[in-house]
Formats: C-alpha cells, sequence, structure tokens
C-alpha cells in the first residue's frame, strides 16, 4: 500500500550550508516524522521509528536536503 505526499518547501536551511528545508505531508493532511532509532536487538534490521501522524511541523518533520 502506498501513501502519496506533498513535498513543502520551507526554505534554505540555518544547519547545513546550500541546503533545502522540507517536510512531507500526506494528502490525510499528517506530517512525515523520523525518530531516533529504538535499542531493539533486530541486527541488521533496526527499527527506524518512522511515523506520519503528526498534523504540525516539529523538529522531527522537517528534512534538509
Amino acid at each position: 500500500m502506498a501513501t502519496q505526499f506533498v513535498v513543502e518547501d520551507l526554505g534554505d536551511s540555518h544547519t547545513v550550508s546550500g541546503a533545502k528545508t522540507i517536510a512531507l505531508k500526506s494528502i490525510y493532511g499528517k506530517y512525515m516524522a523520523a525518530h531516533e532509532p529504538s535499542h531493539e536487538p533486530n541486527f541488521p534490521y533496526p527499527h527506524y521509528n518512522v511515523t506520519a501522524s503528526s498534523t504540525f511541523l516539529w523538529t522531527g518533520a522537517t528534512f534538509d536536503v
């Protein structure tokens, strides 16, 4: 099952020279966010906690590209 995302351009990044900051918003109005990996012993397939459950932008929901 696939979900479509809209790329929102948030302007120039303040942390990486020459990068843009973006957010990925699903067609359901939720932002994709990345969280710290869990420490579960599932090597070589760690669980990276990527969700699309937030309706507002926060640090984990913005990406520098």
